[in-house]
């Protein structure tokens, strides 16, 4: 059983890591449950709520913000030339849930240790030629985005950029 609830939280943090990329967001906000209603019918000050936006768009790096409250999204704005239909790079935001899932799983039990072996959880991924660095990875790796392997620093974010850009 904890095998298989490691595997799920693990498949989730793959998932959400790959469903952020600008070629793979197939959903847009409005595509949710999420109905829409004003500010005041969830108790709050349209009036600060402005003063929220202008102070976001007055900063010149927030692209969007989204606000919901009870369920319901209250407002949202885009700057920047984004806008509802516009996918939106958000790898560092992912860190954020990755790391929120995996404390989770932690909490409950399903995983002991971040430096737990990713490999023992799949072994259907070991092939006669893998990689022997490959044994070493860990969920902490995964989670720092560093796979562990001695050398990865080296400009590999070209190597990474062909790889989020490729069909």
């Amino acid at each position: 059983m904890k095998n298989n609830n490691i595997k799920l939280y693990l498949f989730l943090i793959l998932f959400i890591f790959i469903g952020c990329s600008e070629n793979s967001l197939t959903t847009k906000p409005s595509d949710f449950i999420l109905k829409t209603t004003t500010p005041e019918a969830v108790g709050m000050n349209s009036q600060i709520l402005d003063s929220a936006y202008i102070q976001a768009e007055s900063t010149g790096f927030i692209d969007g913000l989204l606000v919901i409250r009870n369920d319901y999204i209250v407002s949202e704005k885009y700057y920047n030339g984004f806008n509802i239909n516009k996918p939106h790079n958000v790898m560092s935001v992912s860190k954020s849930f990755l790391s929120a899932i995996t404390g989770l799983a932690l909490d409950k039990g399903h995983i002991d240790s971040l430096d737990e072996k990713v490999l023992n959880y799949f072994p259907e991924y070991i092939y006669p030629e893998i990689d022997p660095r490959k044994y070493d990875i860990t969920i902490r790796h995964l989670l720092t985005m560093r796979m562990g392997i001695t050398g990865e620093t080296e400009d590999n974010y070209g190597v990474y950029w062909e790889l989020y850009n490729s069909e």
